[in-house]
């Protein structure tokens, strides 16, 4: 028993010894995808709203730090957070209307990744890494920046004074337009150039696409405009979103 409890800050110290610390800022793009299932004119059915799509990509920043765990030379995984930010302009083209909206959103992203790195390279202190896992998002905020053209953060929000044709949901209350929950697929791959035995910088490419529609599953159509049936509006429109940024970071 004493020799257990004497062993135990041993053994605490020689698994703290595999593990590092990174810290990385990322910029990059977001590259929207929306697909609206049914593009006729709310006039001719009122669900449909007309054609729902993407203007431009927006850029992405994000910035965190994440804990790496050491399996042996070559192989390690690492979990950790960052603030990521998936932000998106919006156009709406209803009969003869025509409205623009950008959305912005702002994630905590948990990605938890799978990383293999090279040999050094010759003697040039250059090192090739990759990573590949599953990522988890909790949003925790979104913003309009400026009018709300396209009509969907009217909706949600219950905006009917602001917007009488789209500014009523089904709910008669506001509700989130995006869902909390985000998930998807994280790579990153680049390399590894060592200060010092205990300080590495690094550079690399990241692409990191996200599986599930971002419309709040909750938000439905006013119920008055739809003979009371209960239509959600992620069942029409479908927002996914992948970013594909530079990685910049450090190692220690």
């Amino acid at each position: 028993m004493i020799v257990f409890v004497f062993a135990l800050p041993s053994l605490a110290w020689s698994q703290m010894n595999k593990i590092s610390w990174e810290g990385k800022l990322s910029f990059g793009i977001n590259a929207m995808s929306i697909k609206d299932n049914d593009t006729r004119p709310s006039g001719t059915y009122y669900p449909a709203d007309g054609n729902t799509f993407k203007v431009n990509n927006l850029p992405s920043v994000s910035l965190g730090m994440n804990a790496i765990f050491k399996i042996d030379d070559h192989w390690s995984w690492s979990g950790g957070l960052a603030l990521t930010t998936r932000n998106m302009l919006v156009a709406n083209q209803d009969g003869n209307y025509y409205g623009q909206s950008q959305y912005n959103v702002l994630y905590l992203q948990v990605p938890v990744l799978l990383r293999y790195t090279s040999d050094e390279l010759g003697s040039s202190n250059l090192r090739i890494h990759v990573g590949l896992g599953p990522s988890s998002d909790l949003k925790i905020g979104e913003s309009l920046i400026g009018a709300d053209g396209a009509h969907y953060w009217n909706l949600a929000n219950n905006n009917y004074y602001q917007d009488p044709t789209r500014g009523r949901n089904g709910a008669n209350a506001p509700v989130p337009l995006f869902n909390i929950i985000n998930w998807g697929i994280y790579f990153t791959g680049g390399v590894d150039w060592a200060i010092t035995d205990k300080f590495t910088i690094y550079s690399g490419l990241k692409i990191n696409p996200s599986f599930i529609n971002m419309i709040n599953s909750k938000l439905t159509f006013d119920t008055n405009k739809t003979n009371g049936q209960v239509i959600k509006v992620n069942s029409g429109v479908s927002f996914t979103s992948t970013i594909i940024g530079l990685d910049f970071g450090f190692k220690f």
